[in-house]
C-alpha cells in the first residue's frame, strides 16, 4: 500500500505498539518464550524511533516546499536527520512558531502516559515485566519538569544508539549500581515507549496545524 508524507507522518506509532501486542496475542506466554521479550521490545522500540527519524525528514522536505530559506538550509547545511530532542523541538517551532519545548506540555505526556495503560493493562506482558509496569503507573504521573523529561527522552534515545549501533559499549562501560537506581525509569521499558509516543503526539499536532495554515502540496 502507498502512503503519502501527509498521512505517514499523521499516523500515530503507537500502532507499533498495537502490532507487537498482537503478534504476542493475550494469552499466557509459555515460560520457554520469555527470554525472547527482551528482543521483541528492543524491535519494536527501534521501529518507533525509526518512524519518528522518518517523519522529521518528511516534515523538513514538506516545509522546504513553502520556505524557501528553510529550504536552502536544509540543503546545503547539515541534513542529516536525528531524532533528537533539539531536532524535535525545532521542527515543531518551524510548524508553529511555538518556541517552548515539546517536554512543557502537559497534554502530551499525559495522552502519552494514558495511552500506554490502555494498550498494557490487558497484556500478558505485564505478568512478564510486572515490576517494570507497576513502577510506571506510580511514578509517570509525577515526573512532570521539562527538565526531568528532557533528560528521560535525551537518555531513551541515548539508549537507541546503543543497541542499534554499539552494543558492545553497553557491556564495557556498564553503569555502576548506584547510577542504576538513580536513573531507574530510563532502564524502564514503558517510559521508553511513553516518551517516545509523547514525541510523536507533539510532531503529529504540530503538523496538523502547520497544514491547516498553509496551502497543501501534493507530492
Amino acid at each position: 500500500m502507498v502512503i503519502n508524507s501527509e498521512d505517514y507522518v499523521l499516523t500515530p506509532i503507537y500502532l507499533y505498539l498495537k502490532n507487537m501486542l498482537n503478534v504476542i496475542g493475550y494469552q499466557p506466554i509459555p515460560f520457554q518464550f520469555r527470554p525472547a521479550i527482551y528482543y521483541i521490545f528492543s524491535n519494536t522500540f527501534l521501529q518507533m524511533v525509526g518512524a519518528l527519524e522518518k517523519k522529521l525528514e518528511m516534515i523538513s522536505w514538506y516545509i522546504s516546499q513553502n520556505d524557501y530559506d528553510y529550504r536552502y538550509n536544509y540543503i546545503h547545511g547539515n541534513s542529516q536527520i536525528s531524532a533528537n530532542l533539539q531536532q524535535i523541538n525545532s521542527t515543531c517551532k518551524h510548524l508553529t512558531q511555538n518556541k517552548d519545548s515539546i517536554m512543557q506540555n502537559d497534554d502530551y505526556k499525559n495522552r502519552a502516559y494514558e495511552k500506554i495503560l490502555e494498550l498494557f493493562s490487558d497484556s500478558q506482558l505485564i505478568n512478564y515485566t510486572n515490576s517494570e509496569f507497576w513502577e510506571f503507573k506510580q511514578k509517570c504521573p509525577h515526573v512532570n519538569k521539562s527538565n526531568e523529561l528532557d533528560n528521560l527522552y535525551k537518555q531513551t534515545i541515548l539508549f537507541r544508539h546503543n543497541i542499534a549501533h554499539n552494543i558492545k559499549s553497553v557491556y564495557k562501560n556498564p553503569e555502576s549500581f548506584s547510577e542504576l537506581i538513580k536513573n531507574d525509569i530510563i532502564y524502564n521499558w514503558y517510559f521508553k515507549f511513553m516518551i517516545l509516543l509523547l514525541a510523536d503526539f507533539a510532531l503529529i499536532d504540530n503538523f496538523e496545524q502547520y497544514i491547516k495554515n498553509n496551502a497543501k502540496i501534493k507530492w
